[in-house]
């Protein structure tokens, strides 16, 4: 088993005692305490107070250890308890705690998926592309019709999500890690765009780190907006402006881009 068998769900600390406190134990009733135990989560010891002077002390089932009882594994509260599996399985029984809890679901999960699953899906595999399993799987459909879905597609045909529904989906579609329809793909920042407008293509792929098609795709995107927002533009610029824009030092700021022609038509 790896450590992560010995990781706890909750926090747990000593409680505040003094050796002689008298004490309700979920097991053993009322006890004094003794001493303490030198496990990785120290816990006192004691012993029944009408009890025999010469018995072994016990540690006692009280204050935060119930709560680890009750949550953690039998591993793990042997491990920071300093006890035995035994021992654990008589606390669980005085508590009414059958053999599994979330920290024994927690533990069996990860050795399945670790382990287990990953052999029986090696194991499996040459099995399931078998070719006498495809010949069943033939012979079960052979001679059967599939069920006729063509009138739920046809009044689903045309149908418009609402606002708050296509928000949903963008959200859940982001949460997975798909941004402009891809899986890992990452949504460029106002900062990546400006060094996509200022830099040559080779520059703003070291700077960012994305590939050069990306780059390649961002910049025609931005050319693309920043021709159709001078286009709106045109309607209202004055022809004293006009004759600025056209000027060769205002159209040779767009030349990195490619722009030139794009101003030249919106301008007329």
């Amino acid at each position: 088993m790896t450590v992560e068998s010995y990781d706890l769900l909750g926090e747990y600390q000593t409680p505040a005692f003094q050796v002689g406190d008298v004490v309700e134990c979920a097991m053993r009733g009322a006890v004094k305490i003794v001493g303490v135990t030198a496990g990785r989560i120290a816990w006192p010891t004691a012993k029944r107070s009408a009890g025999r002077k010469n018995a072994t002390p016990a540690i006692v089932l009280y204050d935060c250890l119930i709560d680890a009882v009750q949550q953690e594994s039998n591993r793990a509260i042997c491990h920071w308890w300093g006890v035995t599996g035994q021992t654990v399985s008589q606390w669980r029984k005085a508590l009414g705690i059958g053999r599994s809890n979330p920290g024994t679901s927690r533990l069996h999960a990860a050795h399945y998926r670790d382990y287990v699953g990953e052999a029986m899906r090696k194991a499996l595999l040459p099995a399931l592309r078998s070719p006498e399993r495809r010949a069943k799987i033939s012979a079960a459909k052979l001679g059967k019709q599939r069920p006729d879905l063509s009138e739920r597609n046809r009044s689903r045909r045309g149908a418009k999500l609402s606002a708050e529904a296509r928000q949903r989906m963008k959200e859940a579609w982001r949460r997975h890690g798909f941004v402009g329809g891809k899986k890992g793909a990452r949504a460029w920042t106002p900062a990546e765009d400006e060094l996509v407008r200022t830099l040559p293509t080779a520059e703003v792929v070291r700077l960012t780190g994305r590939t050069l098609a990306s780059v390649g795709s961002r910049r025609r995107k931005l050319r693309l907006q920043a021709a159709l927002e001078l286009a709106d533009r045109e309607v209202k610029i004055p022809s004293r402006d006009r004759n600025e824009i056209e000027s060769p030092a205002v159209t040779g700021q767009f030349s990195h881009w490619g722009l030139d022609d794009d101003v030249a038509h919106a301008t007329g």
